[in-house]
């Protein structure tokens, strides 16, 4: 028998990681898998039938938002399957990193761009901790993405927000949720944009070439005194 999620097991994971798991995150190819294996009826066994009647990119109120728990908690029943759905949130953020990376290659963008893996590296970033203590200089622009392992984008850009140099660093959210409550809790903590990432390469390029031409090439940055 396979061993059971215990509440101590529960306890330990990051909440951010737990979120992640359980709001549809987990990738709807694994869902439908994990659910014949272990024999939860899905409302669709396609990945677009799944988007159009369970994960949708907008929701028309709190329990239709919560429909998809009751789906990705029943397939998560051991540590088996919640290991699997927590190394492929690692590789799917590495994914969007490289998705990024090739949108801003793309635009031909010349300036330097460092890389945070996931939220805890990002405030390590910041506070100049770990691999970034001899040397983090203060960036002209923010991407930040609210679904982040180990710390969330909420709880980093709040972090950003009461920092005495980067409360002054312009902040665009770039994510895949659409959710009135995220864009409204990021605007509330100091982003000062918002952007849903699209699922098509060519269309994401197309934001990544607004963001340049805004944000890098046109906006003037607030002016720092000193380089950390």
């Amino acid at each position: 028998m396979k061993d059971r999620i215990t509440p101590e097991f529960i306890a330990a994971i990051p909440k951010s990681d737990l979120h992640l798991h359980l709001d549809g995150s987990l990738r709807l190819k694994t869902l439908i898998e994990l659910a014949r294996e272990a024999k939860v009826k899905l409302p669709s066994y396609s990945e677009a039938g799944l988007r159009k009647l369970v994960f949708k990119e907008s929701y028309k109120d709190l329990p239709d938002y919560l429909h998809g728990f009751m789906y990705t908690c029943a397939v998560l029943p051991d540590l088996e399957n919640l290991t699997r759905v927590a190394q492929e949130l690692v590789e799917d953020n590495a994914a969007d990193v490289e998705l990024t990376l090739r949108a801003f290659r793309r635009r031909r963008v010349s300036n330097p761009i460092t890389v945070a893996r996931d939220g805890e590296e990002a405030l390590d970033y910041v506070y100049r901790r770990g691999a970034f203590a001899a040397a983090a200089p203060v960036p002209g622009l923010i991407l930040l993405d609210l679904r982040l392992p180990k710390v969330d984008g909420l709880e980093v850009l709040r972090e950003l927000k009461s920092h005495a140099v980067y409360r002054n660093i312009s902040v665009v959210v770039l994510t895949t949720s659409a959710q009135e409550e995220d864009i409204k809790r990021s605007y509330e903590l100091g982003a000062a944009s918002y952007i849903v990432k699209p699922v098509e390469f060519e269309k994401f390029v197309e934001v990544m070439a607004q963001i340049d031409v805004y944000w890098i090439l046109t906006n003037v940055p607030y002016p720092l005194e000193e380089s950390r």
